[in-house]
């Protein structure tokens, strides 16, 4: 169990339920949060509170209160030089010398969590670019032609709404009053990638044509 514990290479402690007191901790938890084993065990955990996030202190007092086993709770704390960090903590109820306590492991998953969060201010980002463009804009696949999304300013001048759009073809929907234009495009697309200032008409939901 010791060398377990000890060389794994997620955080890991335990921690005495009763009063929230460390009782141990590994080397992959001193490394990471850059305090001591002399800074933490034999003191209440509530002791680094000043690197939690506002709530979390709170939030341990619960854990330990209810006393039950913990499944995939996100922690946010500082490091000892104030780095944030963002940790997925398990843990599970122990006896240790006749004392119910909590083994308890934490993986850090900074990394993973900023990258998902750049991804969602990336997609919100796009998303604004793309439902506010001025111009009429429709992601498509390439192979079939289905649309996946259209913009407000392909509702507003194909008079097509996105419900009638998604999930079919411009063809289906006779957009293309020369469907060879439409042959020309995915031919010069599939070929060079991209195809700019390519004139053609479209008609329109309500039979009208425009260039």
């Amino acid at each position: 169990f010791a060398k377990i514990f000890n060389f794994t290479p997620f955080r890991m402690g335990i921690l005495r339920i009763k009063d929230g007191v460390v009782l141990e901790v590994n080397d992959s938890w001193t490394k990471e949060t850059g305090f001591s084993r002399n800074e933490i065990i034999n003191q209440p955990i509530f002791t680094l509170s000043s690197s939690m996030d506002d709530g979390f202190a709170e939030k341990i007092r619960e854990v330990l209160t209810a006393g039950e086993p913990v499944t995939n709770m996100e922690m946010r704390f500082k490091t000892k030089d104030g780095r944030a960090m963002i940790a997925n903590t398990s843990a599970v109820i122990i006896d240790l010398d006749g004392e119910p306590c909590y083994l308890w492991a934490a993986n850090d998953i900074t990394e993973r969590k900023h990258a998902e969060e750049a991804l969602k201010a990336s997609e919100s980002r796009f998303s604004i670019a793309f439902n506010s463009n001025p111009m009429l804009a429709s992601i498509s696949e390439l192979e079939g032609g289905r649309f996946l999304a259209v913009n407000d300013s392909f509702v507003a001048l194909t008079g097509y709404s996105r419900e009638e759009a998604v999930g079919h073809t411009a063809l289906e929907l006779n957009l293309w009053p020369n469907p060879e234009d439409r042959r020309r495009v995915m031919e010069k697309l599939k070929k060079e990638t991209r195809v700019r200032d390519f004139e053609a008409s479209i008609r329109l939901k309500n039979g009208e044509k425009r260039i």
